[in-house]
């Protein structure tokens, strides 16, 4: 089956929508690309090998921009799928799960709260994958 926006849906032959999809955007493909940052001369001299400081936070959601959301998903959240499924739509919330991360650096233990940042849905083997993450300040 094809995945078109409702609002442009592909009429003829020679129709060119917009694409539509549920796939990651590739990292070097655009828009995404142009938020990686400056990897330079300067970069590989004073930051190599972290990321660039002109780096855009954005840069990591790898879903396409109409599947983003503000901030971080809590877990509770309506979930629908209409029409992706051969036994009909798909309707459930996402759990409410909270996960804590420990981090040992040298003598020294971290401990950060996990954010629900990604969630996979795959409606053909009935699947839900949900991806905690936390983050360090990591100093060169």
């Amino acid at each position: 089956p094809n995945i078109e926006y409702p609002a442009n849906l592909i009429s003829s032959v020679a129709s060119r929508p917009a694409p539509a999809g549920f796939n990651a955007v590739a990292c070097h493909w655009s828009p995404r690309r142009e938020l990686a940052g400056t990897y330079d001369e300067i970069w590989q001299k004073t930051r190599f090998p972290l990321w660039a400081t002109d780096l855009d936070s954005h840069y990591y959601c790898c879903a396409p921009q109409d599947q983003q959301i503000a901030g971080y998903l809590r877990g509770g959240e309506p979930v629908q799928l209409i029409n992706l499924s051969p036994n009909g739509p798909i309707r459930f919330h996402l759990p409410r799960l909270v996960f804590g991360f420990s981090t040992r650096i040298k003598r020294e233990t971290i401990h950060t709260k996990g954010t629900l940042a990604t969630v996979i849905l795959e409606p053909d083997t009935s699947r839900v994958i949900m991806v905690w993450q936390s983050s360090l300040i990591c100093n060169k």
